[in-house]
């Protein structure tokens, strides 16, 4: 069965191309796509209250906190004030009742906090996580039929959903932009006046200075701060990481009822493992010289992407993730000549940046080749990635090979055979229970 929706995740990460050439989705599409790939997996329609609630349950509510993770963070507001041995605070926690010192740094005339490990608690008094899960797909009804039997154990679930805290925690990467590897805030005066800059000691929300604000590129997560007439400063995070800390729903073992005798029977499994997959021919969702695959172009390419989907997710919900640790991909470009025209049913080259070749030049056609090859297979894997953690709320990671070039090795080197993706997962066969027919 194909599934005509697929591009709609792919899309959601790849907004630029849906303006570029005057794509849209909606969430339908998505529910319907995600819907459709689990039907596909024969996932029992019947589970117990401790699986519904311990593992769907579980899932589907750190899969919404974690798509609500920057709307929740913008809530929690921070300030910039005075105080400290040095003069300068972070502000924090209810009405600023906390405060982390900031340490002056002469050599690079700033202020300087470190920041090992923090977490902190986001505000979340204004969502119904309950409501939540019986509106998200695929499982809402069951949630929805689950909350309508007032017992025991659904007011102990309904408590807990009630009480929900979301823990963010930022921590100091292990690679930092900076040469001197430093992770966490700054502060630094400036002469000139910052743009929407707040007063000394006025609360902002703290997507305004880490990782999690909606701009990108160093430097662009500051806030401007006021710090007199005519004098003000800037303050930034540099360095850093944000982690969403996993939530865990669970029954109390007591309201649950006494298990019966232990009989030993004999559990049927199966090998699963993944194969390599090679992305060939009308498989290759790929217009000449584009990057972005535009699985709605190329229906044989979407039902081919949703076979090695269901091949990762079948893998993954037997418990086989953390054998996954060697994926990788490599793409091959043939021996024609790359060049800048722009194909049919298409405004515009889709290369980052607006930089044909990522800014390679066109005397450099082996060079363009490469790209070509090699951003074919990222773009590929990025699509993979992205439905697979929503699929499965796995962080499928994918090393992307040089790619194979075959420019200008003639005409033998032209067609299918070199113009190829090669998806080689690695993954040890894993025992896993067999699947009901």
């Amino acid at each position: 069965m194909k599934n005509k929706l697929i591009e709609s995740e792919i899309r959601k990460m790849m907004n630029f191309i849906d303006y570029k050439v005057g794509m849209t989705i909606t969430e339908q599409n998505d529910n319907n796509y995600r819907t459709s790939l689990l039907n596909e997996q024969n996932t029992p329609p019947t589970v117990s209250p401790v699986e519904l609630v311990e593992t769907y349950m579980t899932n589907d509510l750190n899969r919404i906190i974690s798509n609500k993770q920057e709307e929740l963070a913008g809530k929690y507001e921070i300030a910039v004030a005075g105080g400290g041995s040095d003069g300068v605070q972070l502000r924090f926690g209810e009405g600023g009742a906390k405060g982390l010192d900031f340490k002056k740094n002469e050599y690079l005339r700033r202020w300087r906090l470190p920041i090992p490990e923090w977490k902190i608690t986001l505000p979340t008094d204004d969502i119904d996580f309950i409501a939540e899960l019986e509106n998200s797909q695929p499982y809402g009804k069951n949630y929805k039929a689950f909350f309508a039997v007032n017992d025991d154990i659904v007011k102990a679930v309904k408590k807990q959903l009630n009480n929900v805290k979301v823990g963010l925690k930022f921590k100091k990467m292990e690679q930092t932009d900076d040469d001197d590897g430093f992770g966490g805030f700054q502060f630094a005066l400036t002469n000139k006046k910052p743009k929407n800059a707040v007063n000394f000691g006025q609360s902002f929300p703290i997507t305004k200075i880490t990782p999690l604000g909606n701009k990108l590129g160093l430097g662009t997560n500051s806030m401007g701060i006021k710090v007199g007439d005519n004098t003000y400063g800037v303050v930034w995070s540099s360095g850093l990481e944000t982690i969403l800390i996993k939530l865990k729903l669970k029954i109390p073992a007591e309201l649950l009822p006494e298990e019966p005798p232990i009989v030993t029977t004999t559990t049927t499994e199966e090998d699963i493992n993944i194969p390599t997959f090679s992305v060939e021919g009308a498989n290759l969702p790929y217009a000449d010289n584009m990057i972005m695959p535009y699985f709605n172009k190329y229906p044989e390419a979407e039902e081919h992407f949703s076979k090695i989907v269901n091949a990762f997710v079948k893998y993954i919900n037997a418990g086989g993730g953390d054998k996954l640790t060697n994926v990788n991909i490599k793409g091959s470009a043939d021996s024609a000549a790359p060049n800048e025209n722009i194909p049919s049913g298409y405004s515009k080259l889709d290369h980052p940046g607006d930089k044909p070749f990522g800014g390679i030049p066109s005397t450099d056609l082996k060079g363009r080749n490469q790209w070509l090859a090699d951003n074919r297979a990222k773009e590929y894997a990025n699509a993979l990635i992205r439905v697979i953690k929503d699929m499965t709320g796995f962080d499928l990671k994918i090393e992307v090979l040089p790619g194979d070039n075959y420019y200008g090795q003639g005409p033998s080197k032209r067609g299918q055979e070199y113009r190829k993706i090669t998806l080689t997962p690695n993954a040890p066969t894993h025992k896993g229970p067999a699947e009901k027919k």
